[in-house]
């Protein structure tokens, strides 16, 4: 991209091409993951964020006035989801999509096109969903086959 400055002029299209870039790596680098890994690797769940710092720069101002995150008390956070649409060719793209591990590798390459072409503070944050409960069945016969 050239390098976008942290400037307020930029108009509507330049921020839009800077949030398509980042979400165009946070894409690429999900898919590529997503091939490398098991499915129990892909298989922890949750949920990710992606929070854009000053809470005053134009970046964090322009994804909140587009709708694209919600106000926190030190930026802007956008929240991270993928469709299984972002895995055409992949196979089980609903759990692909899912992943915490993939879901976190989009928001690192998303947060790395803001830092570098838009000078601001931008970290993943991440809430792993529960593990699911044991079945006490299942533990009994692994523990005494």
């Amino acid at each position: 991209m050239g390098g976008i400055p942290n400037d307020s002029v930029l108009s509507h299209e330049d921020w839009e091409d800077l949030v398509i870039a980042a979400e165009s790596a946070g894409r690429q680098s999900a898919r590529e993951l997503a091939q490398r890994c098991t499915a129990w690797e892909l298989g922890r769940t949750g949920q990710v964020w992606v929070q854009v710092q000053p809470a005053d720069s134009p970046v964090a101002s322009w994804l909140y006035s587009t709708g694209r995150s919600i106000r926190d008390d030190q930026g802007a956070l956008v929240s991270i989801s993928l469709s299984p649409h972002d895995f055409p060719s992949a196979s089980a793209p609903v759990a692909k999509a899912r992943s915490l591990l993939v879901r976190r590798a989009y928001a690192e390459a998303y947060c790395n096109v803001l830092i570098q072409e838009a000078g601001v503070i931008a970290e993943v944050l991440t809430l792993p969903d529960q593990a699911p409960p044991r079945d006490p069945e299942t533990a009994r016969r692994k523990e005494h086959p």
